[in-house]
């Protein structure tokens, strides 16, 4: 059965005990833009709050954006509800796919 981006943020939510308030508290945005994400009215979430997401929720981005079937709990998260990691951890992390696109992002903005 196939799961949106949105579900997917509501179930973790919800098997995690955590109000909308909670996440939108750790999140810094509104409880209608939770809301959104969680209704799949706003698809395009912007990466830094994926990462935090993730971290919340104890799972990898991968597994949020559907591009992983099974969750893959991270062991310890990040400073209280996850702060978003700068990019030399993002790059530890192992994660080829979004170090991939971090470097793609970098050299089209001529940063990197």
């Amino acid at each position: 059965m196939y799961e949106s981006i949105g579900e997917r943020l509501r179930r973790l939510r919800k098997e995690k005990n955590l109000t909308q308030i909670d996440v939108c508290n750790a999140l810094h945005v509104t409880n209608q833009t939770l809301s959104k994400y969680e209704k799949g009215t706003i698809s395009n979430i912007p990466y830094d709050k994926i990462i935090s997401l993730a971290q919340i929720y104890h799972v990898s981005p991968e597994y949020i954006m559907g591009w992983e079937s099974k969750s893959q709990t991270i062991a310890e998260p990040l400073e209280p509800y996850g702060t978003p990691p700068d990019l030399k951890d993002i790059l530890k992390s192992g994660s080829i796919l979004l170090t991939v696109l971090i470097i793609l992002f970098l050299k089209k903005t001529e940063i990197y």
